[in-house]
């Protein structure tokens, strides 16, 4: 890999590199930025700057004739894995965030240089590796298994690469690609080192299936406070007597109600990285001095049972884990930014008002601009569809800031997204709803949601454009 070149964040600004500034600080200086949007719930902030640090390490202000240094390639690792943690349902990720400052010359560079090329097939497999592994448990354990030949993991890489990136770009990355995967086995196992101290994916149906059970380990992390709800429901004396088996009956409810995504809620992190725990902190839980810790917070949202049984929150648990490397520890340390509680608590507030049916809109709109899923969702629907009063309807904006929410790995939209761009590909062909005709932007989208999975794009896609070269005839 070659060495890449507290206030809301403006999202006007234009980011370019001093001259006099080399690539590298200049990346450290933007994922210090990215950490105050993050505090802020500055989602445009954050994307804004996310798409800078991906062109910075995208060869933007070109790239050093020498190889990293080992602080280099850890730096370069840590802001794709942090990027690819956040955006973990993007697709083509290379294409647009990586390559997208400048696409016809990237193209070219794809095509002649061949050093160009080596740097961007390595953040390809990086990249793949943490999509793959963030939303693929068994991927993620066989990764993390020191005892496993990597080898055994590359078709598998390959496969989601080819899958998830764009075409063009995978076909020219491909030997590079491949060539990176059998010869960098270190840089592999390095960054695995750095995937594991980004904080773990959670839901409840993770603490009550998995964490619960394993006795308060979870992808190698130590929960701590996991007992304060490990057993949600509780029966008095009097009731157990009176109902011996109500108990048992209620928790076989509860987890059946946990198998149901409709009845899950999403547990917050604090952090989207590890950060080094305070005094307090280390003293509760007995922390050792090489451990960092990540706070979650969490809504037990399971509806009322009948027996007194009621879900209650908000309540935090921390995951702790020990860093072995030292360089990743160094890293950590300067990367110290925590989101305040308060700033937790509004989240986890806001996001809980915006899923009643009487939702108002300016709390829709300003919960989907600190980008939870869930309100991007709420939001581009009541664009697209005119549902709520006092949120004008207007499609092109639903169909981005839907994508946002389907970036961001909101499992609703891997089913919605395809269905809504089908919807306004039709819109654009036809002229309809309001919506000005465009033939070849309607197939471009057509084709979109083809890639998406949809059986109907799928066929309508070839009948778009068997209509337009009939047209043009």
């Amino acid at each position: 890999m070659a060495t890449a070149g507290d206030a809301m964040v403006d999202t006007t600004v234009v980011y370019q590199k001093p001259l006099s500034m080399a690539a590298l600080a200049w990346l450290e200086q933007l994922e210090d930025e990215r950490d105050q949007a993050d505090i802020a719930g500055n989602f445009d902030g954050f994307k804004k700057i996310t798409d800078e640090i991906s062109a910075t390490i995208g060869g933007k202000y070109g790239l050093s004739e020498r190889s990293a240094t080992p602080e280099e390639e850890l730096l370069i690792i840590y802001s794709i894995t942090r990027t690819r943690h956040r955006f973990m349902g993007q697709r083509n990720m290379l294409n647009d965030r990586y390559l997208g400052y400048d696409r016809a010359q990237t193209t070219i560079r794809l095509q002649t240089d061949a050093r160009f090329n080596s740097h961007m097939a390595a953040v390809l497999a990086i990249d793949a590796m943490v999509m793959k592994a963030v939303n693929d448990d068994e991927f993620h354990d066989a990764w993390s298994d020191t005892k496993k030949d990597p080898g055994q993991l590359i078709p598998g890489i390959i496969s989601h690469a080819q899958t998830h990136e764009r075409k063009e770009v995978f076909a020219h990355l491909r030997p590079a690609f491949e060539a990176f995967l059998g010869t960098r086995r270190n840089t592999m196992r390095l960054a695995n080192d750095v995937f594991n101290i980004f904080a773990p994916k959670m839901s409840l149906v993770k603490v009550y299936n998995e964490v619960v059970p394993s006795g308060g380990i979870y992808k190698g992390w130590t929960v701590h406070n996991v007992d304060v709800f490990a057993y949600p429901v509780t029966l008095t004396e009097e009731e157990n007597a009176r109902f011996p088996d109500a108990e048992d009956a209620i928790r076989k409810e509860i987890n059946h109600d946990l198998s149901r995504s409709n009845h899950v809620s999403s547990i917050f992190s604090s952090s989207e990285r590890a950060i080094s725990p305070s005094d307090e902190i280390r003293s509760k839980f007995d922390l050792g001095s090489k451990e960092i810790i990540v706070e979650y917070i969490y809504h037990d949202c399971l509806p009322e049972q009948g027996y007194r049984v009621r879900g209650i929150g908000p309540r935090r648990f921390y995951l702790s884990l020990p860093i072995m490397n030292p360089q990743l520890a160094k890293l950590l340390k300067q990367r110290g930014a925590i989101i305040p509680d308060s700033a937790m608590e509004e989240t986890y507030r806001q996001t809980k008002l915006i899923l009643k049916k009487k939702a108002i809109p300016d709390m829709i709109i300003n919960t989907a601009k600190r980008g939870i899923p869930a309100a991007l969702h709420n939001y581009a629907l009541s664009l697209f569809e005119n549902r709520t009063s006092g949120i004008k309807r207007d499609v092109p904006k639903a169909i981005e800031v839907y994508k946002d929410a389907f970036n961001l790995g909101f499992e609703i939209g891997k089913k919605n997204l395809p269905i809504l761009l089908y919807k306004y590909a039709i819109m654009l062909f036809n002229g309809t709803d309001g919506i000005a005709q465009k033939n070849i932007q309607a197939i471009e989208i057509m084709r979109e949601a083809a890639d998406l999975g949809s059986p109907d794009a799928r066929r309508d896609l070839s009948l778009m454009r068997i209509a337009q070269a009939g047209a043009l005839d």
